[in-house]
Formats: C-alpha cells, sequence, structure tokens
C-alpha cells in the first residue's frame, strides 16, 4: 500500500468519501481561475488552445489525436501531496481523455492521471515522444462523465503510487514504476478522434515541501 497523505484509506468503491490529509500537511498552491494569474501556460494554436475563460482554464483540442498540457509556475520541492480539481467535459469523443499531470520534469518526462468519458482510467508516462501505460487493479471504478456535469477529482500523489477519488468516491490506485521522476503538477487533455473541450477550476493543493 502506498504511503501517501492518508491513513490506509477507504476501499474501492466505498462512498464514506476521498483520502484524508495528515493534520501536518499544509496547503501548498491556491487557483480559483477567476482572475488571469499568469501563473499557468497558456496555448493557442489552430488546433488546440489553453485559456483562462468564464473563470477556468479551458481546454479546447479542434484537431485528433492532439495532446496538450499546462502546469503553473510553482517552484516548490514536494513530498506526498493531494491535489484536488473540479472537472468539467463540455464536449468530447469516447476515445478522448482528460486528467492531471503529476511528476512533470519537463514536456517529454512526466506522468498524466488520465480519465476517459467512459469511466476508465490510467496512468500515462510520457517518455519523449511516447505514451508509456499503466492501469489500476481490476476494483479500481469510476462512472461514466456526464457533459456539464462539474467532477470533483482527488489525486493522492506518494513516492511509490498515485491514488484516484471522483466525487469523494475512492477509484484505486496505481504504483509507480522504477526510475520514475520526481516534478510538480499541471493539467492535461488530450482528443480522440473529435473535438475536445474541457474546464478545470478551483485546484487546491495540500501536502509538504521536502527540505
Amino acid at each position: 500500500m502506498v504511503a501517501l497523505l492518508a491513513a490506509a484509506g477507504t476501499a474501492a468503491g466505498d462512498d464514506s468519501g476521498a483520502l484524508t490529509p495528515t493534520a501536518t500537511s499544509i496547503r501548498l498552491f491556491v487557483d480559483d481561475f477567476e482572475t488571469y494569474s499568469n501563473r499557468w501556460r497558456v496555448v493557442e494554436t489552430p488546433k488546440a488552445e489553453v485559456a483562462y475563460r468564464d473563470g477556468a482554464l479551458r481546454f479546447r483540442i479542434s484537431s485528433p489525436g492532439v495532446s496538450i498540457w499546462s502546469v503553473p509556475d510553482f517552484a516548490v520541492p514536494l513530498g506526498a501531496y493531494r491535489l484536488q480539481v473540479s472537472a468539467t467535459v463540455h464536449a468530447a469523443t469516447p476515445d478522448s481523455w482528460f486528467g492531471i499531470v503529476v511528476r512533470y520534469a519537463g514536456d517529454e518526462q512526466f506522468t498524466a492521471l488520465a480519465l476517459w468519458p467512459g469511466g476508465e482510467w490510467q496512468l500515462m508516462r510520457r517518455d519523449g515522444r511516447m505514451w508509456v501505460t499503466a492501469t489500476p487493479d481490476d476494483e479500481a471504478h469510476v462512472d461514466a462523465i456526464a457533459v456539464g456535469r462539474a467532477l470533483e477529482l482527488s489525486v493522492d500523489v506518494g513516492p511509490d503510487a498515485v491514488a484516484l477519488a471522483v466525487d469523494g468516491r475512492r477509484a484505486g490506485e496505481i504504483p509507480f514504476d522504477d526510475g520514475e521522476f520526481e516534478g510538480v503538477f499541471g493539467l492535461i487533455a488530450q482528443s480522440g478522434k473529435g473535438y475536445l473541450d474541457v474546464s478545470f477550476d478551483d485546484i487546491i493543493v495540500s501536502g509538504s515541501a521536502r527540505p
């Protein structure tokens, strides 16, 4: 079992809530995206954009198979931490995905926790220009994602694994492979065969900073 911010936590599928941070965890980063803070990297190309819109950070991709991500101006070395964020899918094809970036060391070295509209989720490790995937165990479960409905995502990142909860319901965890790198957090989306539009809001990162 991974050593995260919480103790053992609840079992997969338990409605008692997401993992509970320890009493010693502190808020390391907060952003409600109500105003343009210039802390997040924005993108504007003919194929995709990341922009501050309507009090959120919005990802829009108009070409198939395009992935875009954004990380904030954040330089604190992280220990174990929890990232909470609200995500709303406005339009998506079944083969598109969106999620949370963890252990970002650069555009060719990071890991993404990816969710698909049908409820599947897994880790996508970026190695150069290639993706290497890891799936959760058989007990992991996320309900199908409804268009226009805000999801409350909670991701616990420890030294050996990452755990996911959606709307207070623990989905499971996936161990990190040996050789993973440390780094900061961020947000990501990738289109499938069609248009993808997803927004993120009210991000909070709590945990411990390394010396």
